[in-house]
């Protein structure tokens, strides 16, 4: 396992990565924080108040994730970030979520007002007032079209009433 260690040495103070035979593995000292791994991935922290960004208006902390080498798999540039479910972590930028996975690619982008964890292999999400559903590999399986939660499993409903018919 790995453990995240802060030392002072002389004026300046590390946060580093150990391994359990007390080998530094990795400098992590331009975060913040560094969090505890899961799924092989630690989430961290960056404070960018220096740094102007016209997108973000009340935080200035950023979440990304670091691999077991400290290597920044998923940058700094969310508001928000969720641990890693399997592959896949849900991110929040500005009051939209999306989806990333751990190559660090968006593979939903952040556009949504919600969206939930799985349930039965979907997930539900909201964008603007229109509900509709993702799959477990993030993929639309149910389109975005319906202004409620109820119209989606009235919309089901039907679909598989019809198909139990055939």
């Amino acid at each position: 396992g790995l453990f995240i260690a802060t030392i002072q040495r002389t004026q300046q103070v590390e946060m580093l990565l150990i391994d359990s035979i007390g080998r530094e593995t990795a400098d992590v000292s331009k975060y913040d924080a560094v969090y505890a791994f899961h799924n092989k991935m630690a989430k961290v922290r960056k404070d960018l108040s220096g740094i102007a960004n016209k997108e973000r208006t009340t935080s200035h902390k950023y979440y990304g994730f670091i691999n077991k080498e400290g290597i920044e798999v998923v940058p700094c540039i969310y508001d928000d970030i969720d641990d890693f479910n399997g592959e896949y972590a849900k991110v929040k930028k500005g009051i939209y979520y999306g989806i990333v996975n751990k190559k660090g690619e968006e593979v939903v982008a952040c556009a949504y007002n919600s969206i939930g964890d799985f349930k039965g292999g979907y997930a539900e999400a909201r964008k603007g007032t229109n509900y509709g559903y993702f799959d477990s590999k993030y993929n639309v399986a149910i389109p975005f079209r319906y202004t409620s939660q109820k119209s989606v499993l009235e919309a089901l409903k039907q679909h598989f009433h019809f198909l139990l018919q055939l």
